[in-house]
């Protein structure tokens, strides 16, 4: 064996040691993108046959280590090339990698890009719906970063597939990159022929699974230029305003999931973005999504009062009554919950868990005084 070969009870420190680096924690994160792929089939639904991949096997396989020790590759045979194998627990390893992808750097705006337009998919296709609500909150949580301050209802007409596809061809041939399986022209893109395909691009109207195929393409072009250093401002514009777009797009999806569980997470999320909370997004989740929903509203009310700005039938009294109306209930979580929510937005009230002394209080508050009693005639 040759003096620079290693035995394999060596490698795991090694491994360790490579990816430590700042461009093997883009490889980690590549590596939770490559398994979320394997686990999906096209319409969102759990393949149990796939190439899921360690983050060391990744690193194996996609070229990523910085080293090339000999005897590596004959130590890692048992890894062979790449091939699907079975997945015992697809849905188990789907939530794995979620959250071990929300837990990576992703400050790289072209991998962080990718992930995006991942948790958008999964947030609306996954068939499972603890994923859908999982990828929800890792919208949520990029979304503040992204500054994200509303959803996005989708366009009555979103752009059809073929469009969007001519736009990225446009687009990528304009830079002259190959886009799939197709190569650029040999001639030379016109001058303007950049900042029309982006105009292009910006100007279709996109729906949630539009905006994240549109995301993931740009972002292997925005990282293509990065390796080439080529950066172009005007491209990494359009790309953080997709990445944004394509985050209000996915939360807004989720107010309408089949699945009431996604839809308290969908509601709770969207209750905290902007300045003060949406009046009509608060009336609809309190009286018409269901007893989950409307305690992911009281929990908002409780954190942020109720909006100070709306339609003039639902002012601050109006909250406090369809509050008092909720208190009376059978179930102990949603009474509670509104008793608190009363707390926050009537310090004046009894400040009481009791719906029966917010009942009372509000009941007395909302009885006329007696007039006051004619004043005694002077004797003559």
């Amino acid at each position: 064996m040759s003096r620079f070969a290693f035995p394999l009870r060596w490698l795991a420190p090694l491994a360790l040691a490579a990816l430590a680096g700042g461009a093997a924690s883009c490889r980690i994160a590549e590596a939770k993108l490559w398994n979320l792929e394997q686990v999906h089939a096209a319409d969102g639904a759990a393949r149990r046959v796939g190439d899921v991949r360690g983050d060391f096997e990744y690193a194996i396989k996609s070229g990523g280590l910085p080293f090339r020790p000999a005897g590596l590759l004959e130590s890692l045979a048992e890894f062979g090339s790449e091939r699907d194998g079975a997945i015992e627990d697809p849905l188990g390893v789907c939530l794995e990698n979620l959250i071990e992808l929300g837990e990576c750097d992703l400050s790289d705006p072209a991998l962080r890009g990718r992930a995006i337009a991942m948790y958008a998919w999964l947030a609306g296709d996954d068939q499972w719906f603890l994923a859908r609500e999982r990828a929800l909150r890792e919208c949520a949580r990029l979304a503040r970063g992204e500054g994200v301050d509303a959803t996005l209802d989708p366009p009555p007409q979103p752009a059809d597939p073929e469009a969007l596809r001519a736009a990225l061809l446009a687009l990528h041939h304009a830079y002259g990159v190959p886009f799939g399986e197709q190569a650029p022209p040999a001639e030379a893109p016109a001058p303007d022929a950049i900042p029309a395909a982006l105009e292009g691009l910006r100007a279709l109207p996109l729906d949630r699974d539009g905006a994240r195929r549109a995301l993931r393409a740009l972002s292997d072009l925005l990282a293509r230029a990065q390796e080439l250093e080529r950066p172009d401002p005007r491209l990494s514009e359009l790309h953080s305003d997709l990445r944004r777009r394509t985050l209000a797009l996915a939360l807004r999806a989720g107010l309408q999931d089949e699945h009431e569980f996604v839809r308290a997470s969908a509601f709770e999320i969207a209750l905290q973005l902007g300045p003060e909370i949406s009046a009509p997004l608060l009336q609809r989740a309190l009286v018409a999504e269901g007893p989950e929903v409307a305690l992911a509203a009281l929990g908002a009310i409780e954190r942020r009062g109720v909006p100070q700005s709306g339609p003039r039938e639902m002012q601050a009294t109006s909250w406090t009554e369809l509050l008092v109306g909720m208190a009376p209930s059978h179930e102990g979580r949603r009474s509670a919950a509104a008793c608190r929510a009363l707390r926050a937005i009537e310090p004046e009230g009894p400040g009481s868990q009791r719906f029966e002394e917010w009942v009372a209080w509000w009941n007395a508050r909302r009885t006329p005084a007696p007039p006051a009693a004619a004043a005694a005639r002077p004797t003559p």
